[in-house]
């Protein structure tokens, strides 16, 4: 299923997959062409950008260099059920202009689809299943029937949390929930003071 997985997304392919949160569609962040598929899939407004999600940390670092100065916040933290906003970088703006200022970084934690997540070759934009402005999808049953068939592969399996990740945004040194989710508030009383 991974190799079935990996080549989908190598050819420009939406999968819907069960990570840890609530079902997820995703395709490569790389190939503007399928992120307008992935667009078009939802029925999204241009300007509403999609989360990145990462194979791990340092691939997130990589991307993202200025990160490496909150990188002991990144590691009290992921993976999990967050959904961190930080500053983008050139290298993300190049790659589609909703990413030019900011960026989700999401790291799912464990989930059916973990073994696919960690040999990403490359960041994955991640966005809940379902249609832009309908409720969201909690589990892979409740995923509309349209989205179902409009995807390239389906991988199997049950989201572990059923709950949207929790949102803090991290930029300008501060610290502030988007949104409440699957993501323990108390640990970001517990994070690490990262470096100026």
């Amino acid at each position: 299923m991974v190799k079935e997985a990996l080549a989908s997304l190598e050819q420009g392919g939406v999968l819907l997959l069960p990570v840890d949160t609530v079902p997820g569609l995703a395709c490569r962040a790389d190939l503007p062409l399928v992120l307008e598929k992935l667009l078009a899939l939802k029925g999204r407004p241009q300007g509403k950008a999609f989360s990145l999600a990462f194979r791990d940390v340092e691939q997130a670092v990589d991307y993202l260099p200025h990160l490496k100065q909150q990188l002991p916040v990144l590691q009290h933290l992921l993976p999990g059920p967050w959904t961190l906003v930080v500053d983008s970088s050139p290298r993300l703006a190049a790659l589609h202009p909703q990413w030019d200022h900011s960026v989700g970084l999401r790291l799912p934690g464990n989930c059916p689809c973990s073994t696919l997540l960690a040999l990403l070759p490359w960041p994955i934009a991640l966005s809940s299943a379902n249609v832009s402005g309908q409720p969201t999808a909690l589990q892979m049953d409740t995923v509309p029937a349209a989205v179902v068939q409009a995807v390239d592969l389906q991988w199997p399996g049950l989201c572990p949390l059923g709950r949207e990740s929790t949102v803090v945004d991290l930029r300008g040194g501060m610290v502030q929930v988007l949104r409440a989710g699957a993501g323990n508030e108390a640990l970001l009383d517990t994070m690490p003071k990262t470096q100026a």
